[in-house]
C-alpha cells in the first residue's frame, strides 16, 4: 500500500478529530503538522520547521521543495532524505522528471495533493508513481477518497537495480531503403581507437555499436574523431548511464564510447555535422529484443562485428552479425523508469 500522510498544517487544533477518525479508516501513516501539536496521539507525526525541514522524532528527515521550474525541480531531485515536493501550477510533466530522478532511492519521493483527484494521479505518475502522497484535505471524506483513488492504482513497482547495460550479439532480420533522412556526425575532442565506436538506434532498448571513422579506405582519410551516427533522432548512450536523442547534443555534451567488450570511455563532442543523406533502414534482433536503426548508405559507416572489426554498411547482408548495447528500455527524459513502453 503506498504511503498516505495527512496535511494538518491549515487545520485548527480543535477542529482535527474528525480527519483523524478518517486518517485511522484509511490506513494513514503520518500526520504533517507545523508545529509538535499532535503528542499522544495514534500517529506517528513530522513536523515542517520554518526553515522548511521535515522532523520527525526531533531528526531532520527531509525538506520541503516547492517546484516551480527547471532548477528547484533540479534540486528536489538531487535532495537527501525525504523530498516533500510541492508543485506549482503544473504537476504532471516535472513529477514525472523527479519520478525518473529519484528512481534509485526508494521510500524518498512525497507529493502534497490537494484533492484525492490529485492524489490519485501522483500514485499513477509514469505508472510507478510518487513513492507516497500527503493530502491536505478540505474535508474529513477527502481522506477516504484519496485511498481509494490511490489504491485504484497499479501498486508502486519494486525498485529496479541499476545497470549500464551489456553487449550482446545481433543477427540483422531486413535491410531497406530508409529514404533521405538528416543525419549526424560526431565529432569528439579525443581520438576513438580502433574497436570503438557509439551506440545509436531507434530505441533505447536496442542500440547499435557504430564503429568511429578510424581507418583509412580507398575513399576518404580517416578521422578517428568523427562516428557518423545516423538519422537525428536516434537516441545514444551518454555519460551517466542517460541516453540522448541526436537532435539535443551540442558542442560539450558528454557521451560514452564503448568497445566489443562493453568497455566505457566517457568523452566530449567538439561539434556536429548535419545533412542530408539517403540512409539504409536495418533491423535486427538479440537474445534481448529487437531493435532497428536508420544508418547512412556510406562506405564509412560500420558496425562493430562480434570480433571487434568494423563491418561497412553498404556490405551488410540479411544473417550478418554484429554488436548491439541493450538496456532497460522505459526512458524518461534519459534517465530508466520502472514503466512499460513499446518502442517499433
Amino acid at each position: 500500500m503506498r504511503p498516505l500522510w495527512l496535511d494538518l498544517r491549515a487545520v485548527p487544533v480543535q477542529k482535527r478529530i474528525g480527519f483523524l477518525r478518517a486518517a485511522r479508516d484509511a490506513n494513514v501513516e503520518a500526520i504533517l503538522v507545523a508545529e509538535d501539536t499532535m503528542q499522544g496521539m495514534d500517529f506517528p507525526v513530522v513536523v515542517a520547521t520554518s526553515e522548511g525541514n521535515l522532523v520527525r522524532e526531533s531528526k531532520v528527515v527531509g525538506r520541503l521543495h516547492p517546484v516551480h521550474d527547471g532548477p528547484s525541480a533540479d534540486a528536489a531531485v538531487k535532495a537527501d532524505g525525504i523530498a516533500l515536493v510541492e508543485m506549482s501550477g503544473w504537476q504532471v510533466i516535472p513529477l514525472e522528471t523527479l519520478v525518473a530522478g529519484r528512481r534509485d532511492r526508494p521510500a524518498s519521493l512525497f507529493a502534497l495533493a490537494g484533492t484525492p483527484q490529485q492524489a490519485g494521479l501522483f500514485a499513477g505518475v509514469l505508472q510507478t508513481g510518487v513513492h507516497g502522497v500527503v493530502l491536505a484535505p478540505d474535508k474529513p471524506g477527502d481522506v477516504l477518497e484519496a485511498r481509494r483513488l490511490m489504491d485504484a492504482v497499479a501498486p508502486a513497482a519494486a525498485p529496479v537495480a541499476s545497470t549500464t547495460g551489456r553487449v550482446e550479439t545481433a543477427t540483422i532480420t531486413e535491410l531497406a531503403d530508409g529514404g533521405m533522412a538528416e543525419r549526424v556526425c560526431l565529432d569528439c575532442t579525443e581520438r576513438f581507437m580502433p574497436g570503438q565506436g557509439l551506440a545509436v538506434g531507434s530505441t533505447a532498448a536496442s542500440l547499435a555499436l557504430v564503429h568511429a571513422e578510424t581507418l583509412e579506405n580507398a575513399h576518404i582519410a580517416a578521422r578517428p574523431f568523427r562516428v557518423n551516427a545516423g538519422a537525428i533522432h536516434h537516441y545514444t548512450l551518454a555519460d551517466g548511464g542517460t541516453t540522448r536523442y541526436l537532435s539535443e547534443l551540442a558542442s560539450g555534451t558528454r557521451l560514452v564510447a564503448l568497445d566489443a567488450r562493453g568497455t566505457a570511455t566517457p568523452l566530449t563532442v567538439g561539434r556536429l555535422k548535419i545533412e542530408r543523406r539517403p540512409h539504409t533502414l536495418l533491423r535486427w534482433t538479440s537474445p534481448s529484443g529487437p531493435g532497428h536503426a536508420f544508418l547512412q548508405t556510406a562506405e564509412t559507416v560500420t558496425l562493430i562485428a562480434p570480433d571487434g572489426a568494423p563491418r561497412p554498411v553498404t556490405s551488410l547482408r540479411l544473417g550478418d552479425s554484429f554488436l548491439v548495447w541493450t538496456q532497460p528500455g522505459a526512458r524518461h527524459t534519459g534517465l530508466p523508469v520502472d514503466a512499460e513502453v513499446v518502442e517499433r
